[in-house]
Formats: structure tokens, sequence, C-alpha cells
């Protein structure tokens, strides 16, 4: 499996920003419905930072296209979007209970709706042109 992971990833990984992008946000249209569910408050606004913020803080830097993903994304769900809004996220994902949050998240999830965590997940992370080995032990705990 492991050898299948890495091709999947790396395919990932050489696909272009757009097609990344329109990965990214066909996963999280299969993901909203239930983000909104176990997030009601905030339709689901607070998880997606969360989750944003711990996927694109896993390996420590914010990428300029991790910045362009999350600032799209989150300016279509109708938030402006500042630095430090951004930086924000970052922090979020930081805080040791975001994983959990995810992991929690994911224990709720379907195959289908798994399949489209890791989705957005993982298209998230390639945004940089690469998988970090903290982004891929991130995606492989989610499996």
């Amino acid at each position: 499996m492991s050898s299948s992971f890495d091709e999947l990833l790396q395919d990932l990984v050489n696909k272009n920003d757009e097609e990344k992008l329109d990965i990214a946000l066909d996963s999280y249209k299969d993901l909203l419905p239930v983000l909104r569910e176990v997030d009601p408050k905030t339709e689901g606004i607070f998880m997606t930072m969360v989750i944003m913020g711990a996927t694109a803080g896993a390996d420590g830097k914010l990428t300029v296209g991790e910045d362009r993903f999350i600032r799209a994304l989150m300016e279509a769900r109708g938030v402006e979007m500042t630095d430090e809004k951004v930086l924000s996220i970052l922090d979020m994902g930081t805080e040791e209970d975001a994983y959990d949050i995810i992991r929690e998240l994911r224990s709720r999830l379907n195959n289908a709706g798994a399949g489209a965590l890791v989705s957005f997940i993982a298209a998230i992370c390639a945004m940089d042109d690469t998988i970090s080995r903290e982004e891929v032990a991130l995606i492989k705990s989610l499996l």
C-alpha cells in the first residue's frame, strides 16, 4: 500500500495549482454538510479553519499556495481575510487539540466522508508542490 499511496501523493503534487484547487474544493463540497452538522453554530467555518490551520501548519511553514487557498476558500464562505486572520487560522492548527479535533471528525465520517476529508487535506498539503513527512504523517493518521 505504501508505494501506491506514495504514488497517489506524488501524482497530486505534480498537478498544477488549478487542478489541486479543484480537487480541494470538490472534496470540501462533499465535506461541508458534515462540517455544518458538527459545527452548527458557525455553519462549519470553525471546523474548516481548524482543518486548514492544522494542514497548512503541519510542516511549520505557510507557503504562498497554502495562503492563497485559505484566503480563497474562506472568502468564498463569506469570511473576509486579512493577514492576521490567516495567521490566526495557522495558530488554531498548531494547538495540540487541532489534530484530536480532526481525528474525532474522521471517526464520525462514513467512507465517502473520510475520503473527502483526506482528499481535502492532501490537496492543501500539495499546494506548495511538495508534501513533507509531517504532512504525510497527518494524512496517514486519517486513513
